[in-house]
């Protein structure tokens, strides 16, 4: 049988572990590594992000700055460029 790559986003923004998205996703992948596939995950809580609340944000260069730090993560870049 040949390994399926599983990546799991969970976009939860609140870090508290009791929510139930974050729950589905760890019993979601730990069913599927458990099963033998390939998972990775991507957690919304864990990560520095900032978003625009206005046009006048946008306007002055916050999104420049924004999208810089959503690039640098290295998760995002290596599935960009792997299994291709």
């Amino acid at each position: 049988m040949m390994t399926t790559r599983v990546f799991i986003i969970d976009g939860h923004p609140d870090p508290s572990r009791e929510r139930f998205c974050h729950a589905g996703a760890k019993a979601y992948g730990d069913a599927a590594e458990k099963a033998g596939h390939a998972v990775e995950r991507l957690t919304h809580s864990g990560m520095d992000i900032f978003f625009l609340c206005s046009k006048a944000e946008w306007e002055e260069g916050q999104g420049i700055i924004a999208a810089g730090r959503a690039q640098s993560v290295e998760s995002i870049g290596s599935l960009a460029t792997e299994g291709r």
